[in-house]
């Protein structure tokens, strides 16, 4: 099981992905060559595909390889039976890898805040931030977003200082 959630918190950090949609992932709904990654079952019931890092591939082929047995089909994600993982099991999996290593706060729903964030803070489109996780409305990821001041303080000394130094020429 350790292996699996592993693999998990990498997959909801490196795409924003919601519960639901990693139980419903297939391994034969990763491609390798073009990169992406296509959730077929998500809560806005469209089709998304999403970009596959070379990071994300790395933690997958690993966790395919120990876990998975090399396996080239099935559930990317299953139960011990070899079953669709339930969002539940999802959820108690996670709180009991995040207990063993004495993290307090443990929330699944929280890794996809945690991409979000990380999203902007590396510079990422709010608008390619929007389509990946699956929102209608900007309003939506501006929610996800919720940059505190000390994110917002980040860069702001060194981009004002480009910023009027332009503007305002010594001379």
């Amino acid at each position: 099981g350790e292996w699996r959630t592993w693999a998990i918190v990498n997959f909801i950090l490196a795409t924003g992905a919601r519960a639901g949609t990693v139980c419903n992932v297939k391994m034969s709904d990763i491609n390798y060559t073009k990169k992406e990654i296509t959730f077929t079952k998500v809560k806005t019931k469209q089709v998304q595909v999403v970009p596959l890092s070379a990071s994300l591939e790395n933690a997958l082929k690993t966790y395919i390889r120990i876990w998975r047995h090399n396996k080239v089909d099935g559930w990317l994600f299953s139960n011990i039976e070899d079953e669709k993982l339930t969002v539940n099991a999802l959820h108690q999996a996670f709180t009991r890898y995040c207990n063993n290593r004495e993290v307090e706060h443990t929330s699944v729903h929280g890794l996809r805040h945690s991409f979000a964030r990380g999203w902007i803070k590396n510079n990422g489109n709010v608008f390619a931030l929007q389509n990946i996780m699956g929102h209608s409305t900007q309003d939506m990821t501006r929610r996800y977003v919720k940059l505190f001041a000390d994110d917002l303080k980040e860069g702001y000394e060194a981009y004002c200082f480009a910023f009027f130094a332009c503007i305002f020429p010594p001379f």
